[in-house]
């Protein structure tokens, strides 16, 4: 943390200090005389033109006439000649009488004066526009002793309502006599067009004293690690400071001091200020204990009167901010229902976590409304609310926050992964999903004792909701609280679409220097965890649901983020959007390298529009095998030729391994396999993505061409896909050998569904709805196509327009289909329940092949199909 100045005034004068306010508006109209402003600086505010000086600031009564300059409406006060930038006092264009107005760009620093000795303020204050230039929409930063890296604020205006009076919440920050903050103003709204107009503010500043005398440390806190100080000090008579353990301030270090650390133990203030290298790491996401709910900033939220032990507050402050949630283990108590706003980009992880709804709650235990790229993994604990009608009920009723008001989405469940393994308990339904106010599609559910025919639907979901098999890895893989064993990357606190540098911890807590980064900073941790064999977690924000909605957590990428090659290592990136910018054409936004044992999991989205490959998994050492590698969502681009997620064995081998690419949205080839070398195998993989959509050729392709193309093999490939009206070629293009592909395309303009190509030779396809001219063409040899299994893996539950009761009478989505084959050298190894299947004989099950990894016994080679299903239920 910044050092904090020493204060040695005795505690006895201290007590009699006053505590003193500041008012920008009031300070600002007290200086007028005659109609114009006579001071600038103005006591302790000061007014900055365009040139960053006071002086080219001229008195004006507003008008074209002298001693003007015209400030356009805003009257009299401060303006350049040219009007521009202006400061006046409120009223115009029905500004509040209590603000400051202007045209931006503004800017007015506030140097805190002798008198400002209790050593932190209360800020708070409010912001407004005018809404006769609709396009642009204005921003509020305030910052301490202008360190860019740590904003006190950085507030919109309502983009939609922009006369609406933002109210900037009291926000304290540790201030001592000659600190400043600086207001500025301008147009950088993040969904305006980037010109200022005029606006009003307020800044009201009332000093408090934050009782952390105790903070021998210097770290702005009162905690442990201030207690070695007072015992290393204790007896010291004469000279002694607040460094050494005096906190009283009488040159002594005494007993009265232990009793004051006792006193102010856990006391803290934010510093206002965190510049490079310091330590200070808050896990950048809320995080709920049964004891309470920790924020970014690692102060507690206020949860006084809570129903819901803090749960229901961290969702609601979530939804305001755009922070992440994880829950912690425990057993929470609810007196109240858990009531979930619209949400869009948002990672929620709960581990261990029981929630026992008391008899009070009979409507439902916890609701969710629309949500856009939710990615929510819960496992261990239960979900209690027997006196509930519902446990859980997802019903959206409200338009995505961002995507709403700026593209007209109505409201909807979209985009998004509900994975609940915990059993869910309500007095009547266990589960609802009630679509009669807005949309469910897109989305993967898993409900662990709950199977999609026991479901309560109201009014149906689409056909391109799937329900998925249960998750076994340990979804709070960290020590959240500490940097131990990992590099953690923090966003920065500015709109991240500007580039500015994340803060990169180093497990003991110092941060990495990431000068010059064209990755705001995500290239040098990714190389230092790789270089010193370390996990990565990286944080980022999704959209606030008041204004300013934030843009998205953009990390901005001026060149191929490279992930390099890991072995052992868990690597999580939460609700975050990497941005490729316009101003860089062609290339490659992200690449993977070589994975052994590897777990990496990227919640968020991968824009990519205008690269030439979204996302290139390529290793070229070791290759990938027994890793697992998941994206929710990526965005690319249409032209030809164009990929948007590519797995390229050319160089090395990948097998055994996972891949999950939930949304792949828009491009001219979607997901492609290349094909591999002479040497090298792309087999006995699972791939999955239930939502190819907007794609312009090519859905999905299991190969390019011939050659080497039977190296593609034994793999099993679960797609849904939609070309959303686009006149493609075809939903899967199939090269390869030995294959198991799971298909549903219920939405395609284009000529064909599957196609086999020459040389692509016993595949197994197992398919419900096909939409295309074609829907099947088999140009290779031995290539089976199953339809009535296929009808029955496919997992089409709650088609659009069905009521509950009209919908198919199954329910089942393959997690893994295995194909062995006599000829084949490493056959895949799990074995959990063997399916006849016209044509084969079905084996009985075997009990000692219960790891994915594990090789059959080379001496019991046959052939058959084998599918793992995680429910199966013909009715």
């Amino acid at each position: 943390m910044a050092v904090r100045r020493l204060r040695l005034e005795q505690l006895e004068a201290r007590l009699v200090l006053s505590a003193q306010s500041w008012d920008l508006a009031a300070d600002f109209a007290a200086d007028f005389v005659g109609n114009l402003p006579q001071n600038n600086p103005n006591g302790p505010w000061s007014y900055y033109a365009s040139d960053n000086t006071t002086t080219s600031l001229v008195a004006t009564n507003g008008e074209a006439t002298a001693p003007g300059p015209n400030t356009f409406g805003m009257g009299a006060g401060w303006a350049e000649a040219g009007g521009v930038p202006s400061y006046a006092r409120g009223g115009s264009f029905g500004f509040p009488v209590n603000s400051v107005g202007g045209h931006g760009t503004n800017k007015i620093v506030w140097t805190a004066p002798p008198e400002a000795d209790l050593g932190a303020v209360e800020l708070s204050g409010l912001f407004t526009q005018v809404d006769f230039e609709p396009a642009r929409q204005m921003r509020l930063k305030v910052i301490k002793n202008n360190a860019i890296e740590t904003e006190i604020y950085n507030v919109e205006t309502d983009f939609v309502n922009q006369t609406t009076v933002i109210p900037l919440p009291a926000t304290q920050v540790a201030i001592e006599p000659g600190d400043t903050l600086t207001l500025t103003v301008d147009g950088t709204g993040f969904l305006g067009n980037g010109t200022s107009t005029f606006s009003a503010w307020n800044l009201n500043i009332q000093e408090i004293d934050p009782e952390i005398d105790a903070d021998f440390s210097e770290n702005y806190s009162v905690g442990e690690e201030d207690l070695p100080i007072w015992e290393a000090g204790f007896g010291t008579t004469l000279g002694a400071t607040q460094q050494d353990g005096d906190a009283d301030g009488n040159g002594a270090v005494t007993g009265a001091d232990f009793l004051i650390w006792q006193t102010q133990l856990g006391n803290s203030v934010p510093s206002g200020e965190d510049p490079p290298g310091a330590t200070g790491y808050h896990p950048f996401a809320i995080i709920v204990e049964p004891t309470g709910v920790t924020l970014p900033s690692g102060n507690p939220l206020n949860i006084t009167g809570t129903q819901t032990q803090g749960l229901q507050e961290a969702f609601d402050h979530s939804a305001e901010q755009g922070y992440d949630i994880f829950i912690l283990p425990g057993t929470y108590t609810l007196d109240a229902h858990l009531d979930l706003e619209e949400l869009q980009l948002r990672t929620m992880r709960m581990e261990d976590v029981t929630l026992n709804f008391t008899s009070n709650v009979t409507d439902y235990g916890i609701r969710f409304d629309g949500t856009m790229m939710l990615d929510l993994y819960w496992k261990g604990g239960a979900i209690n609310a027997p006196s509930a009608t519902h446990g859980v009920l997802i019903e959206p009723r409200s338009p995505p926050p961002l995507d709403g008001p700026k593209l007209g989405i109505p409201p909807v469940v979209v985009d998004s992964r509900y994975h609940f393994a915990v059993d869910i308990t309500g007095g009547i339904h266990d589960v609802t999903m009630n679509s009669s106010s807005g949309a469910i599609s897109g989305t993967a559910f898993h409900f662990q004792n709950v199977p999609s025919t026991s479901i309560n639907f109201v009014g149906g979901v689409h056909s391109d909701v799937i329900y998925t098999e249960g998750r076994t890895d340990d979804p709070i893989p960290f020590d959240l609280f500490s940097t131990a064993g990992r590099v953690s990357v923090i966003a920065a606190l500015t709109d991240l679409s500007v580039g500015d540098p994340a803060t990169v911890y180093k497990p003991d807590g110092t941060t990495l220097d990431v000068t010059g980064t064209q990755t705001t900073g995500l290239q040098e941790a990714f190389d230092y965890a790789a270089a010193n064999d370390l996990d990565v977690v990286v944080f980022g924000r999704g959209i606030r649901n008041v204004a300013p909605f934030t843009g998205l957590s953009l990390y901005s990428l001026g060149t191929t983020l490279a992930i390099p090659d890991f072995t052992g290592r868990t690597i999580r990136i939460y609700a975050v959007t990497f941005d490729y910018p316009s101003s860089i054409i062609g290339g490659t936004t992200m690449s993977i390298g070589d994975m052994t044992n590897t777990d990496f999991e990227y919640t968020g989205q991968l824009v990519a529009t205008n690269s030439n490959i979204g996302l290139h998994i390529q290793p070229d050492d070791t290759g990938i095998t027994n890793s697992t590698i998941r994206v929710q969502t990526t965005v690319g681009s249409p032209a030809p030729t164009d990929s948007l997620i590519v797995l390229d064995s050319s160089l090395q081998t990948i097998e055994q391994s996972e891949f999950y690419f939930h949304e792949v949205n828009t491009a001219y080839f979607a997901v492609k396999v290349t094909n591999p070398s002479a040497t090298t195998y792309f087999r006995d993989n699972y791939l999955r993505t239930p939502r190819i959509h907007g794609y312009r050729h090519i859905g999905l392709q299991l190969g390019e061409s011939i050659p080497y193309a039977g190296r593609i093999r034994n793999n099993l490939v679960d797609v849904r896909t939609s070309s959303d009206g686009f006149p493609g070629e075809a939903a899967v293009q199939v090269w390869g050998d030995v294959n198991t592909i799971n298909l549903v395309a219920p939405d395609g303009n284009q000529p064909f569904g599957v196609k086999f190509e020459p040389g692509s030779n016993n595949n197994i396809l197992y398919h419900g709805t096909i939409q295309a001219t074609t829907p099947i063409i088999d140009w290779g040899i031995n290539n089976l196509v199953n339809p009535p299994l296929a009808a029955l893996v496919s997992g089409l539950l709650g088609l659009p327009d069905q009521e509950p009761e009209q919908q198919e009478s199954f329910s089942t989505v393959a997690s893994r289909t295995e194909v062995l084959s006599k000829n084949e050298e490493q056959p895949y190894s799990q074995v959990s329940q063997l399916v006849y299947v016209p044509g084969h004989e079905a084996l009985e099950g075997r009990s000692g092949a219960t790891d994915r990894h594990t090789d059959l016994p080379r001496d019991e080679v046959f052939d058959a199909i084998e599918l793992e299903f995680n429910e199966l239920e013909i009715l």
